[in-house]
């Protein structure tokens, strides 16, 4: 998935994804310049999440994030997480310092989004069965 989807799905779950002539409730154009280096922190945020998703072990050094440098870029992740997680990520992000309530709400649907899916591919553990009655 490519910056841009993840920059678009963002503004329209904030609300600015506007019909033509609505007024903008705030400076896009400031969105859109800083929108890659947010969503390369929220892949940060979201690298053990992507990894445990994938199903790949790490070290503490030997793992890079995926990063990008353009809204053209393609983000490396999971589409899960690109589509359903770093969105919320992005949206908490871009609205911390102009309205941290609003903020907050997109934070709380980050965490629930990325636990939800952590629950969702958990690895599973099989157990011995040694009596049955």
């Amino acid at each position: 998935m490519t910056g841009r989807e993840i920059y678009d799905r963002a503004l329209v779950l904030i609300g600015e994804k506007a019909a033509v002539g609505d007024e903008w409730q705030y400076d896009t154009a400031a969105f859109e310049r800083n929108a890659p280096a947010l969503i390369n922190l929220a892949a940060v945020m979201t690298d053990e999440l992507d990894c445990t998703v994938k199903g790949l072990a790490f070290g503490i050094n030997e793992h890079l994030p995926h990063q990008i440098k353009s809204l053209d870029d393609e983000l490396g992740q999971h589409p899960y997480i690109c589509m359903g997680v770093i969105p919320y990520a992005l949206c908490y992000l871009l609205l911390l310092e102009e309205s941290p309530e609003r903020a907050q709400v997109f934070y709380d649907m980050f965490i629930r989004e990325m636990n939800s899916l952590r629950y969702r591919f958990r690895p599973v553990v099989r157990h011995k069965v040694t009596e049955v009655y």
